[in-house]
C-alpha cells in the first residue's frame, strides 16, 4: 500500500475479459523491445520508448486474439470433422 493511502478504500478490481490474457510475460517484452530496438537501427536513450511500445504491441495483439471468434471444428456423422 502507498504510503498515506487510506486502507479502507483499497478495494479489489474484478477482472475484466482480457484479464486472463493480459498478463505479458517480462521475457516476451524484453524480446519485442529487442527487436524494435534493431528495427530502428539501434537508437540510443530510446529504451523507456521503446519497452512502452513492446508492451502496446503485445497488449494490442492479445486483444485482437481475444476478439477473435474460436474456430469451432465438429465432426459430422460419419465422425469426419469439418471446419
Amino acid at each position: 500500500m502507498l504510503p498515506g493511502a487510506d486502507p479502507r478504500s483499497s478495494r479489489s478490481v474484478e477482472p475484466g475479459p482480457l484479464s486472463a490474457s493480459a498478463y505479458i510475460k517480462f521475457e516476451q517484452i524484453r524480446e519485442r523491445a529487442y527487436d524494435l530496438w534493431e528495427r530502428h537501427h539501434r537508437p540510443d536513450d530510446f529504451s523507456i520508448e521503446l519497452w512502452l511500445m513492446a508492451e502496446r504491441e503485445l497488449r494490442a495483439e492479445r486483444r485482437v486474439q481475444a476478439e477473435e471468434p474460436e474456430a469451432h471444428v465438429n465432426p459430422d456423422e460419419s465422425g469426419r470433422f469439418r471446419g
